[in-house]
């Protein structure tokens, strides 16, 4: 769902509890709410207050498979390559 410039993506798992949101603007993560979810909020908040641009993952960022700490660990080698 996508207004004004912010994008929001959601994941519901009835099965296991829980709930995701994460909401996108100039692609970046500007909020996150995680419910049931503890072991996405350190990675979630890193991202936001480091800025990471996330675009080429969004369709990707809440499966229940992908990698949000090696995305931290590209993103930190990107930024010591800058």
């Amino acid at each position: 769902m996508e207004e004004d410039g912010y994008t929001s993506l959601r994941h519901v798992n009835l099965a296991a509890g829980n709930y995701r949101k994460l909401v996108l603007h100039q692609r970046r993560i500007v909020g996150a709410i995680l419910l049931n979810d503890g072991e996405r909020v350190r990675p979630i908040t890193q991202l936001i207050a480091r800025g990471v641009d996330v675009s080429a993952y969004a369709d990707r960022l809440l499966d229940d498979d992908f990698d949000l700490e090696a995305l931290l660990r590209t993103a930190r080698n990107v930024k010591r390559q800058a």
